[in-house]
Order: structure tokens, then C-alpha cells, then sequence
């Protein structure tokens, strides 16, 4: 439990998931998926604040960890943007380990921060 857990969060065998992407489009979460969010067009932005960053690894027990990221969005022309979901990567535009779509979207506006927190549990 604690090898996958040092893998994943920190880095080893593997490269770690510390990428979190969050998506800007409506998408169908894939078990089998290997683009985020559901498609080749990866749906999530390159810019606007909301680009997939590193987060902050941490370790919450044997086995369990989170990786955490706040992003502020900087939407041009004063309109607005959604938030559908996120995924969990190893690298800024590959590596997908996981994706969720949200039960309700977030809507935001320039300045709006919104942090995700990755939790995961190897038992």
C-alpha cells in the first residue's frame, strides 16, 4: 500500500499523479479512458487560470493521500466559465489516472478561486 502510495503521490517506479486538470466541458467518465475527461480534446482549458497545475502531495496514513490545488480563474471580456469535473494526471496533457465529473458545475468568474482536492485510499 505505502509502495503504490509513494509511487503515485511522490514518484519512483512511476511518475507521480500531481496534475489535477479541471474540465470545461460536459463529459462521460471513462473507466477505460486514457484522455481526460473523456475525449481527445482532453477538455480542459490551456489558459484562463484553469490550465492543469501541480498540486500539493500529501500524505494522510498508510496507504492514503491527497493531492490539492487551488486555481483563480481569469476569464477575459467579464463573461464566465464552467467547471464540470477534473482529472488526475502525471503529466500536464497525458498520464490519466482518474477523472470525475461533478454532480453540479461551477460557474466562475474572473478572481472566482476554486480548489480541488484529490483523495485517494489504497487497501
Amino acid at each position: 500500500m505505502e509502495l503504490v502510495e509513494q509511487d503515485l503521490g511522490v514518484g519512483g517506479a512511476v511518475t507521480a499523479a500531481l496534475y489535477i486538470a479541471p474540465a470545461n466541458a460536459t463529459f462521460t467518465a471513462a473507466v477505460a479512458s486514457t484522455q481526460c475527461c473523456g475525449g481527445t480534446d482532453k477538455s480542459f482549458p490551456a489558459s484562463g487560470g484553469l490550465n492543469p497545475q501541480v498540486g500539493a502531495y500529501a500524505s494522510t496514513g498508510t496507504g492514503t493521500w491527497t493531492v490539492i490545488k487551488a486555481f483563480t480563474a481569469t476569464v477575459s471580456g467579464g463573461g464566465t466559465t464552467d467547471v464540470w469535473g477534473t482529472g488526475l494526471l502525471q503529466a500536464a496533457t497525458s498520464g490519466e489516472i482518474a477523472e470525475v465529473l461533478f454532480t453540479n458545475k461551477a460557474t466562475l468568474q474572473t478572481s472566482d478561486i476554486i480548489t480541488i482536492t484529490w483523495s485517494a485510499a489504497i487497501t
